[in-house]
């Protein structure tokens, strides 16, 4: 990974999303698998199952990033112990901003854009939200399927990270999550 990050910060850790109701053992294998961290809604589960799936996490070394589309619960996100929060599932890019001011600054705060969509519209969603929130992270939905979209992934990711594209991009990204003056 040292030799192909380019300027993107790496090594990127490996998240594994779990898209249904999910139990502490699914937790439990993911990370054998070598996953950082594993990625999962907050809306199927109640308080006491976020919180449980939380500590599962914590005790096999990998971090609970919970999917969140309301303000309620990004704070049982939070309450359960969760170490990072993806806004996903809101409505539209100002949603996502706004969402953001929920977050406390000690927890990782993704959003998530759904991506391949008409004419680069994913770029756009990404440059919108990084002028309006400092999230830590997007992710790409649905980006690419194995052997498959190589080509998009090349795109998309030369597009976030030109400066040539935007000054918010991944390259011109201070570490406080604020553009770094453009280039004269």
């Amino acid at each position: 990974q040292e030799a192909a990050k380019g300027e993107f910060p790496g090594p990127c850790p490996l998240l594994a999303r779990i898209p249904s109701k999910v139990t502490s053992l699914q937790v439990a294998e993911v990370a054998a698998a070598g996953v950082k961290g594993v990625v999962f809604a907050a809306a199927p589960h109640d308080d006491g199952e976020l919180r449980a799936l939380c500590q599962a996490c914590s005790a096999v070394g990998t971090s609970a990033i919970v999917e969140v589309c309301s303000t309620t619960e990004v704070a049982s996100a939070i309450e359960a112990g969760a170490k990072g929060v993806c806004v996903r599932g809101v409505a539209s890019v100002e949603d996502a901003i706004a969402l953001h001011s929920s977050i406390p600054k000690d927890v990782v705060a993704l959003t998530a854009i759904p991506s391949q969509q008409k004419g680069g519209q994913e770029v756009e969603d990404f440059r919108e939200l990084m002028r309006g929130a400092p999230y830590d992270g997007v992710l790409m939905m649905g980006a690419a399927e194995v052997g498959e979209d190589d080509g998009y992934l090349t795109y998309v990711l030369d597009t976030l990270q030109s400066k040539k594209s935007s000054q918010y991009s991944f390259g011109a990204m201070g570490t406080s999550g604020e553009p770094d003056a453009p280039d004269s």
